[in-house]
């Protein structure tokens, strides 16, 4: 069984952990710039579905790391910020009728969009066959595949956002890299089993 705590030592375990991250942080506080950073966490991501172990990859191929993050971008925006806005939308009208309560019941929504952003990423990546992004049952398939296994990180990942909000663009880029590669590692370990195997087609 795939392990948070050893995912995470895993990635830490790479002494060149510490100037990649910097970096990635840095960027990540720039507009255009971030999807540079986003390109490097698509690649670390493929990097980790393909079996080639945790390093963290050199910052080199800017033009790839630029054209892998506006794919990334994609993906974030139609499985990541899209439900967000949905939610929250609801959220704002239900809380006429419903009170406080509406928060009660929707906002836990939010604790699966990471894991909904990382599922399609891990479809699309092999191929990059946009199709599959049409196809939004998936997300929920690797949602149900996923289990209670996805709760404790996405609370860690939220936590580390409402944390470290004052420095957003280095949260995001280690909470995210943390999660996806957790995630990642467990869809791998869900296809081994043979358990809900997403199709790719």
């Amino acid at each position: 069984m795939v392990s948070f705590d050893d995912i995470g030592k895993r990635i830490f375990a790479d002494r060149r952990w510490l100037p990649n991250f910097l970096i990635g942080g840095v960027l990540s506080f720039l507009p255009v710039f971030n999807i540079f950073a986003l390109g490097y966490l698509y690649r670390y991501f493929g990097q980790v579905h393909r079996g080639d172990g945790f390093g963290w990859p050199e910052w080199t191929d800017w033009k790839g790391l630029f054209m892998d993050g506006l794919e990334l971008l994609a993906v974030l925006a139609l499985y990541g910020l899209l439900p967000v806005l949905v939610v929250l939308g609801m959220v704002k009208v239900l809380t006429l009728v419903f009170g406080y309560v509406a928060y009660v019941l929707l906002t836990p929504l939010l604790l699966v969009v990471p894991l909904w952003v990382v599922a399609m990423l891990y479809v699309f990546q092999p191929r990059r066959r946009w199709r599959v992004l049409a196809r939004p049952a998936l997300a929920w398939l690797m949602t149900r595949a996923a289990g209670v296994e996805l709760v404790v990180p996405a609370l860690a990942f939220w936590g580390l956002i409402a944390l470290g909000w004052p420095v957003f663009g280095f949260a995001f880029f280690l909470g995210f890299l943390v999660l996806g590669t957790y995630y990642t590692r467990l869809f791998l370990e869900i296809e081994s089993r043979g358990a809900d195997r997403p199709s790719r087609r």
